[in-house]
């Protein structure tokens, strides 16, 4: 493998209307950290960090973590990385900063390197909101184009909350939760709103993958995405999206829109979901075999995967495998001297997805 040499970075943030410090952190990278990359477009933690100051915030493993309520609310972020890549044929790289699980995609940042002589910047300014015990800040990097290391020369990372936000006009509703989860072919959304004013109802956005955000439904045409107008209480909504397809990132934002026809888009409760391919298995060979033969498939998540070989009447003869396999490509050898001629079954299982491929055994 070759490696990524990045040779400054900062990340901090700035804190708007009070300058009373609250919610602050920060922390740095003293001396070469190098990150391993296990899987093309796997996103890894940045760096080794040692805490430099904090107010209201801890540091364990590379990840910050709140630890007091007070910290609730909105930061304002900017970063800068340099960076240079070793592999002569260039590399494309992402930057990101997780909020808890979330990718937060206002401050993802794509660069790409030519070669190994070419120094990239990247830069990247914007809003991220903490609004829970489990929200976390990490900052993440990952090559999105093979599997070369990083090397991290120097990092600095700091943070500071918005404590004072003035605006003439009141926010159409208070948005407690926005939640995105795959459900079999399908990707169910749900969000719940702990107050509402004036709201006429809501618009949700999708990407896919590394595209720009388009409507994939709207309270004009949808009823089911009608506002509560104003209301002090809770209310909860639903949509399904089934309009997708396996293999591709999805990321969903939801805005809302008031009575005055302005929208505010939610950029900080954006959520991302994957619908894997799952496993695809190949064609084992030889076929016809004696009494060798190969059982290649391909993972694009991690899965549990169990592969039986089965005799012509669909019997389990062993199993040939039970365990569980991080993404990428595989070739199970396996030996079987003591079968006779005839027909076999191999059967393999992983998630919900079960296939079966006949094999011919000849001596």
């Amino acid at each position: 493998n070759s490696n990524f040499t990045i040779e400054k970075a900062t990340l901090s943030l700035f804190k708007l209307g009070d300058t009373t410090p609250n919610g602050c952190a920060g922390m740095k990278i003293i001396g070469d950290q190098t990150v391993m990359i296990s899987a093309q477009n796997i996103w890894t933690t940045v760096g080794n960090y040692t805490l430099n100051s904090a107010n209201l915030w801890s540091l364990s493993s590379n990840v910050f973590t709140l630890n007091s309520t007070n910290a609730y609310g909105y930061y304002f972020l900017e970063y800068s990385v340099s960076l240079m890549t070793a592999n002569t044929g260039g590399d494309d790289i992402e930057m990101g900063v997780f909020i808890g699980t979330t990718l937060n995609s206002e401050l993802t940042l794509s660069r790409r390197l030519s070669s190994e002589t070419d120094v990239g910047i990247a830069c990247g300014i914007g809003l991220f909101y903490v609004n829970g015990p489990d929200s976390t800040i990490t900052l993440k990097i990952r090559n999105t184009t093979s599997t070369n290391n990083l090397t991290i020369k120097k990092s600095l990372v700091g943070f500071s909350q918005i404590r004072y936000v003035y605006s003439d006009v009141p926010l159409p509703i208070v948005l407690r939760s926005f939640n995105v989860e795959q459900q079999g072919n399908v990707v169910k959304l749900s969000w719940e709103t702990a107050s509402e004013t004036e709201n006429l109802g809501f618009n949700l956005y999708r990407k896919e993958d590394k595209g720009s955000f388009h409507i994939i439904s709207s309270y004009t045409d949808n009823p089911n995405l009608w506002g509560c107008g104003t209301s002090s209480e809770t209310h909860s909504y639903l949509y399904i999206d089934s309009d997708v397809e396996v293999g591709i990132h999805y990321t969903y934002m939801l805005s809302d829109v008031s009575y005055n026809t302005i929208e505010e888009k939610h950029y900080q409760f954006s959520r991302q979901v994957y619908l894997p391919l799952g496993i695809d298995l190949g064609e084992v060979f030889p076929n016809p075999f004696n009494p060798k033969f190969i059982i290649p498939f391909t993972l694009d998540t991690q899965q549990h995967v169990t592969i039986h070989l089965l005799n012509a009447q669909g019997i389990k003869i062993r199993t040939l495998t039970n365990a569980e396999y991080t993404p990428g490509s595989y070739q199970i050898p396996v030996y079987e001297p003591s079968l006779s001629s005839g027909i076999y079954f191999i059967q393999v299982q992983a998630g919900d997805q079960s296939e079966i491929q006949k094999i011919v055994m000849i001596k």
